[in-house]
């Protein structure tokens, strides 16, 4: 569904973000982009639904090269995922509600359908009886399940989350894996960047870690943060592959 084929990012400041990256990742698959904050890892996340372009090398999303599509192609593209961000982007003068009515009217979904879909979603996400409430009325787990749910309006076969748990207490974190798990079981392919080495250690998915702009290991179903990672955050002591 998704490959790296040599792909590099330098900024014209003249950094380098990612270097010469080579991953595959299929469709149905629940993968984890982890590394300590500045690595690269939303770098990543950000070729892929075209928010940057590879310098150097490609990126394929579903056998298309996204670094050569044109703005209508960019705009296809993005209604194929659902991307869901840290610091929510939510429009705080419409109802959580609104807000899920808002994301399908932009592509055009008639009147009937969206009524539907908007139910099922806030059902789906635990956020039915906050229909009416705007999004500075609620909590932060809850404004990240409308963030879910906004990328989900359309049916995506593929969800991208950028550390969605890094404003969260534990125990929301949790349950917005649930969510983000059992999303995937029905189908959709969830790639996911965290430094939550709690997190990605009890859930036992494919782990890619990233450190200075490198993959440093791709392990499938193991945890490995334990005595490998530096408290300081500043490193992942993993051995290259």
């Amino acid at each position: 569904m998704i490959e790296f084929q040599q792909a590099s990012v330098t900024y014209p400041s003249g950094v380098t973000a990612l270097r010469n990256i080579n991953l595959r990742i299929r469709k149905g698959e629940f993968v984890f982009l982890v590394g300590p904050s500045g690595q690269g890892k939303s770098t990543a996340l950000k070729l892929i639904y075209r928010e940057e372009k590879a310098s150097i090398g490609r990126v394929l999303v579903e056998g298309h090269d996204v670094g050569r599509l044109n703005a209508g192609g960019v705009a296809r593209l993005r209604r194929r995922m659902g991307v869901v961000f840290q610091d929510f982007r939510l429009l705080e003068y419409k109802t959580v509600r609104e807000n899920l009515i808002f994301a399908m009217q932009v592509v055009d979904t008639p009147h009937a359908i969206i009524r539907k879909r908007v139910n099922e979603l806030l059902e789906q996400v635990g956020l039915a009886e906050r229909a009416k409430a705007f999004p500075l009325q609620l909590s932060g787990g809850e404004q990240q399940r409308l963030c879910i749910a906004r990328a989900l309006i359309n049916h995506p076969p593929l969800l991208l989350a950028d550390e969605p748990t890094g404003n969260l207490d534990p125990e929301t974190s949790r349950d917005i894996i649930k969510l983000l798990e059992a999303i995937n079981t029905k189908g959709t392919t969830v790639i996911m960047a965290t430094h939550d080495r709690d997190i990605v250690d009890k859930m036992r998915k494919r782990v890619i870690s990233v450190s200075n702009g490198c993959v440093i290991a791709d392990q499938l179903e193991s945890g490995y943060y334990h005595d490998d990672f530096d408290e300081s955050g500043s490193d992942f002591n993993m051995p290259e592959v």
